[in-house]
């Protein structure tokens, strides 16, 4: 079983007892896994393609801020104790939705809450989603006008689709690896209690 992460807590009178546990990416399988396939990957995707120009940028540089997140040797933030001295240096993160378990969990999170605390009525929500065949995602990745033009004819789908008394929302992307088209209606009858999220 590997080693604990290192944790450091403030024992001043003054500080309130919290501790910080250091979360250790590279020990996951994943992790290990990205880093030592990540070339490979790269080179067979610039092989593959016509002109040698592999798989978008975005996704070699999604990869590579996972493997740059949470460890210290590529930045942190210094917190300081005012009342005891004590100084914990806490690693930055990828804030990717695209491929780290960590940073996509967080900002789910936080996204729905944001979204249920500040722009959505207090009512009851239901989603479909729209899914583009394989083939079709990657033409999108690769070509970004014709991701913006099935934008614009899934904002039509989405408003012939509308019930008579609901609204749709605007239609997001989960990452641009993955296009994701998650389509919300909500009546505008039938007040839900706050913060119940109904799918």
């Amino acid at each position: 079983m590997a080693d604990a992460a290192p944790s450091r807590s403030c024992a001043a009178p003054g500080c309130a007892p919290r501790t910080y546990v250091q979360r250790q990416p590279e020990r996951t399988v994943l992790y290990q896994l990205v880093r030592e396939q990540l070339e490979t990957f790269l080179e067979q995707g610039r092989a593959r393609s016509t002109h040698g120009e592999g798989y978008p940028r975005y996704v070699e540089q999604t990869f590579r801020r996972y493997l740059q997140c949470g460890i210290l040797a590529y930045g942190c933030a210094r917190l300081h104790c005012a009342a005891c001295g004590h100084d914990l240096f806490v690693p930055f993160s990828c804030k990717s939705r695209g491929i780290c378990p960590s940073c996509q969990g967080r900002r789910m999170g936080e996204l729905a809450a944001t979204l249920v605390d500040t722009l959505l009525p207090a009512l009851p929500y239901r989603q479909w989603v729209f899914t583009y065949p394989h083939a079709l995602r990657r033409a999108m990745a690769q070509e970004p006008k014709l991701t913006a033009v099935l934008g614009r004819s899934l904002e039509v789908i989405s408003q012939m689709a509308a019930p008579p008394d609901g609204v749709v929302a605007a239609p997001l992307r989960c990452s641009r690896t993955n296009p994701y088209v998650p389509l919300r209606c909500s009546p505008l009858l039938a007040p839900r209690p706050a913060r119940s999220f109904v799918r």
